[in-house]
């Protein structure tokens, strides 16, 4: 199921059934990427990491070029 087909059955769930199956609602939600578990400290963890990491690449890449346009002049 696609992410639009996904959308497209949840909102028909929503505004015209009264009750939805759990596998039924957990397959269009995994379908929409969302998740109903609470996300875990190494998730946490990962993400920061993720973070601190492109920012450290960015400096990097500045001091990179700096260095280049330097050594054209």
């Amino acid at each position: 199921m696609t992410y639009k087909e996904a959308q497209k059955e949840l909102k028909k769930v929503l505004s015209k059934q009264k009750t939805v199956t759990v596998p039924k609602l957990k397959r269009i939600l995994m379908s929409m990427n969302i998740s109903l578990k609470k996300e875990s400290v190494d998730e946490d963890y990962l993400r920061e990491e993720i973070k601190r990491l492109r920012k450290q690449n960015k400096r990097l890449q500045r001091r990179l070029s700096e260095k280049g346009r330097k050594a054209c002049k």
